[in-house]
């Protein structure tokens, strides 16, 4: 009985691996998750019907499921056939050098460690080289894998995960060197359970880690988001906001433009030239201060400088025409606004307040440069600076979302700072 369930459980895992395998290398054909739910259980039937009616001509079980695999994967996967193939190729040569690794090492044991060799010993390191046949295939996985990445375990996920085959294969060795369960077929059974229920827990808990550690990623992702409407929401009130100022101040000129006239008809010149000097200081306050010739460049910029004056900070700018710019408008307020206001946060703590900021479309490429003055005071974990907000948790997005709009573009960037200054430089170029 314990021969047929160590059989049904080896083939599950190893149908499993396969699946594994093949989600490394390609895509899935279909987006729906009970279409691919259907080809994952029938992949796993199509193993299972194999190795037991098969279960006596090794070469013949082999063969059969290589065409089944390359079959199933061809119309379930984004592969041609002949990929396909050479994919199920590949896993079965991967699995036999484990298996046959599994063999040298286990009589290794036997010869150095004086391992009992016995059934209940063998099936012990069955179950062993399929535990290194799953972790061998999600180590691949995790380093070439051309499906859901948000599915593949990184860093400190690994921890949460690790623990669970070290555990199994430290179980499974303890049992293996316990000579007083040669012989007794009861116990045998036993020992043979746990270590199919341990194997079937590492397999069951690197999927659960894994719908964790995705569900926290689209977390994530949807706070990125949140923050990068947010950003763009406030940008763009910014802009019908100038829109409505530039429209008032339109009516505003029309009636002081009617006073003139009636100033200059009635010949009182010197009303009219005291009128004129009263006005020009406010024509000259209320204009923009920057224009690079995009009206969205313009708004936000302005919007900051506005906030930088209020704030006593100097900026220092350096740019040339804007207009015709290859990038979507989203993407401009997010780099713009969140590179600006970062850099206004840090002036805030500093006593030396200055921001100079480079806009430039030089030859196929657009070169963005935001360098603040700061406190001196900067935290690296990594590559990432740490925040000293009490709200750690809304830390970041913003830099986030700059470097996924630069990605987006094939751009590149760079953070650069000293002890004065910290510097957030752009290029993106042209598609």
């Amino acid at each position: 009985m314990g021969y047929y369930i160590l059989g049904f459980i080896t083939t599950i895992i190893e149908a499993i691996c396969c699946l594994l395998f093949y989600d490394a290398f390609s895509e899935k054909r279909y987006k729906d998750r009970g279409i691919n739910l259907f080809f994952g259980v029938f992949t796993i039937g199509v193993f299972v019907s194999a190795v037991f009616a098969l279960d006596n001509y090794m070469v013949a079980k082999i063969l059969v499921l290589i065409v089944a695999i390359t079959l199933i994967m061809t119309i379930s996967k984004k592969l041609v056939l002949w990929k396909s193939f050479v994919i199920a190729m590949l896993y079965y040569g991967l699995i036999g050098a484990i298996d046959i690794l599994f063999y040298i090492s286990y009589m290794a044991l036997i010869d150095n460690f004086h391992v009992p060799d016995s059934g209940i010993n063998w099936s012990l390191a069955t179950i062993l080289s399929k535990l290194a046949d799953f972790l061998a295939v999600i180590i691949i996985k995790k380093h070439v894998s051309k499906g859901d990445s948000t599915y593949n375990l990184k860093g400190s996920e690994w921890l949460r995960f690790i623990v669970f085959p070290v555990f199994t294969v430290g179980m499974i060795l303890a049992m293996m060197s316990d000579t007083q369960v040669i012989g007794d077929a009861h116990l045998e059974n036993v020992y043979l359970l746990f270590a199919i229920g341990l194997v079937l827990i590492t397999v069951a808990a690197f999927y659960l880690i894994c719908d964790i550690v995705k569900r926290e990623r689209i977390i994530r992702e949807d706070e990125l988001f949140r923050e990068k409407v947010k950003n763009q929401t406030e940008m763009y009130r910014s802009v019908y906001d100038n829109y409505e100022v530039h429209r008032k101040r339109a009516h505003e000129y029309k009636n002081q433009i009617m006073c003139m006239e009636a100033l200059l008809q009635k010949k009182e010149y010197a009303e009219l030239e005291k009128y004129i000097t009263e006005i020009g200081g406010k024509l000259t306050d209320a204009d923009s201060n920057i224009n690079t010739n995009n009206t969205l460049i313009d708004a936000i910029i302005n919007t900051k400088y506005r906030e930088m004056e209020e704030q006593g900070i100097l900026l220092v700018m350096k740019f040339n025409e804007m207009a015709d710019l290859w990038m979507d408008d989203e993407d401009v307020v997010v780099i713009l606004s969140n590179l600006l206001n970062n850099a206004i946060e840090a002036c805030e703590k500093c006593e030396e307040k200055t921001v100079k900021m480079k806009l430039m479309k030089e030859s196929d490429d657009i070169i963005i440069s935001v360098r603040n003055t700061y406190n001196g005071e900067i935290v690296m974990k990594g590559d990432e600076i740490q925040t000293s907000k009490s709200d750690k948790a809304e830390h970041g997005l913003g830099i986030k979302n700059v470097i996924e709009a630069v990605e987006k573009y094939g751009g590149s960037y760079s953070i650069n700072h000293d002890e004065k200054e910290f510097a957030f430089s752009i290029c993106i170029p042209k598609a």
